[in-house]
């Protein structure tokens, strides 16, 4: 009985983490359809959130949720609305993509109050799931997947405007658009430490005397560094 137990439970594990590879992967191919078709993301994110607020509105009028919930969640979707007017260009510090960030979480913590209110009725996980799936999830994930496609869109495409052609061709302004994309700045940011770690290792390296290793000498359990390179006054 413990050997099937331990072999059930590593075979959970080792089944989840193949669902969320394959899901990583299909998120990556969404991505990369969305940079090479930026026009058609846009209008199905548009629609998308269209559909979202009027899926709430019906919630509301034949399932009778709670009128705070429904009202927050269109509220929500209104938020995420705003970020389509750059797009796909998005500005990390920009106001209404901290208030996304902040609609995301808070929509969360309401529709767990509500769900778990013992005035609600019972829902299954499966029915749980889709709902937060289509009313709570989609419209951010779907944002978040085409977010990746400013780098590679052309001026005139989504929310930038062609004026700005001669300003993306000089180094200095491709590099501060770079890093206005949320995926690329993230990925930009992982770099940047990696690269500082790297950078201040092989500044030490540098440092050391030629053929340190193989002046080292030891003998026995005793370690005797090698001679200072360096001239004492």
């Amino acid at each position: 009985m413990f050997l099937f137990v331990i072999i059930a439970y590593a075979s959970l594990y080792v089944g989840l983490a193949f669902c969320a590879l394959c899901l990583a992967t299909g998120l990556y191919y969404l991505a990369e359809l969305a940079e090479e078709y930026a026009v058609i993301a846009k209008k199905i994110n548009t629609w998308l959130i269209l559909s979202i607020i009027v899926i709430h509105i019906l919630l509301w009028i034949f399932d009778e949720f709670k009128l705070n919930q429904i009202l927050f969640g269109i509220v929500s979707h209104i938020v995420y609305f705003q970020l389509l007017k750059g797009f796909p260009y998005i500005r990390v510090k920009s106001i209404s993509f901290i208030a996304s960030c902040a609609c995301f979480l808070i929509s969360h913590v309401l529709w767990y109050y509500h769900f778990t209110d013992y005035r609600t009725p019972y829902y299954d996980l499966s029915q749980l799931l889709g709902f937060f799936f289509s009313c709570v999830w989609l419209a951010p994930t779907a944002l978040f997947v085409t977010l990746s496609i400013g780098d590679m869109s052309l001026p005139g495409v989504g929310g930038l405007p062609a004026s700005a052609n001669n300003d993306i061709l000089t180094p200095k302004s491709r590099e501060h658009h770079h890093k206005q994309n949320v995926f690329t700045w993230i990925m930009d940011t992982i770099k940047n430490l990696t690269g500082k770690k790297q950078t201040e290792q092989q500044h030490y390296n540098n440092n050391l005397p030629p053929n340190f290793i193989n002046q080292n000498i030891f003998t026995g359990n005793e370690f005797r560094s090698p001679p200072s390179p360096y001239k004492t006054l």
